[in-house]
């Protein structure tokens, strides 16, 4: 089988990584990814990691319903229902704690995995779409950015969120690659890739902001027509999302909501913007 071969931006042709190089640099890159983040995956996190030390409170926060469920059959003993927060999230940990029983390290280990799955949709969606060189070296950096490896070794909403964000890229990919020769096929996986867009944006409801990223690929390319599929996708997630699960808990969610947006995230004065800039960089 001949490598395929790509063009730098000088024209000239670039041969393409051969099969058995690449297989060899994806499994070292695996190993080391993995190593990464199961080694010493009791420890506390990185005190630096955040501007302050909420993480570490958080990720107890986040599995505290799942706990609950496991240890004395009822969800909800006080009134921190992070359940509320993300649904998905939740019903995983109760059925990786009913498995292999509840505490920090297995809610951790959903984080590895989830880390692990969307490390392999990224690295597929770059090679179905840019090439072996271009998808091991966009791996290369997902899997050993240092502060993404030490989120993805913690048991918070992020990874499992970003994993379904990479999902849906692949998703968006081959439904990109089918658009001309199979077109009603194209439309399914394009429906699907908004659909778990969709379920990205409810696991982690900042992932709202991802969607941008495709709009503004739709508005250079100007074919809209093909996209309204994927849009339909996630906009019914969202919808059925705040009839079933919004609407009916919204006397929790919305004092959770208003403290995470105004005090969290909201300056309310020019001072209190630049600790936001400061605290994000």
């Amino acid at each position: 089988m001949e490598a395929k071969s790509a063009k730098n931006d000088e024209g000239r042709s670039r041969p393409e990584l051969k099969p058995g190089r690449e297989k060899f640099l994806l499994i070292a890159l695996l190993v080391i990814a993995i190593l990464i983040r199961l080694f010493a995956l009791r420890a506390d996190n990185y005190q630096r990691l955040d501007w302050s030390a909420a993480l570490l409170t958080d990720e107890g926060f986040y599995a505290h319903n799942a706990r609950n469920v496991v240890l004395f059959g009822i969800a909800r003993t006080d009134d921190f229902n992070n359940m509320l927060v993300s649904p998905i999230l939740h019903g995983i940990q109760v059925l990786v704690f009913w498995l292999i029983g509840p505490g920090m390290l297995q809610a951790r280990l959903i984080s590895v995995c989830s880390s692990l799955v969307g490390l392999g949709a990224f690295w597929l969606a770059l090679r179905k779409a840019f090439g072996a060189r271009i998808a091991l070296t966009g791996a290369l950096f997902l899997a050993l950015d240092h502060i993404n490896a030490l989120y993805n070794r913690m048991a918070l909403m992020d990874t499992p969120a970003a994993a379904l964000a990479c999902i849906a890229f692949l998703l968006f990919v081959v439904a990109s690659e089918k658009s001309d020769e199979f077109p009603k096929q194209s439309k399914r996986w394009m429906v699907l890739a908004g659909v778990v867009l969709g379920l990205m944006m409810v696991t982690r409801n900042l992932g709202v902001y991802l969607i941008f990223a495709p709009l503004a690929g739709m508005y250079v390319k100007g074919d809209w027509r093909r996209q309204l599929p994927w849009i339909a996708g996630w906009a019914g997630v969202v919808i059925f999302y705040a009839l079933f699960w919004y609407m009916p808990n919204r006397a929790e969610l919305g004092p959770m909501n208003h403290y995470y947006r105004v005090n969290q995230v909201q300056p309310h004065s020019f001072r209190h913007l630049l600790e936001n800039i400061q605290h994000a960089f």
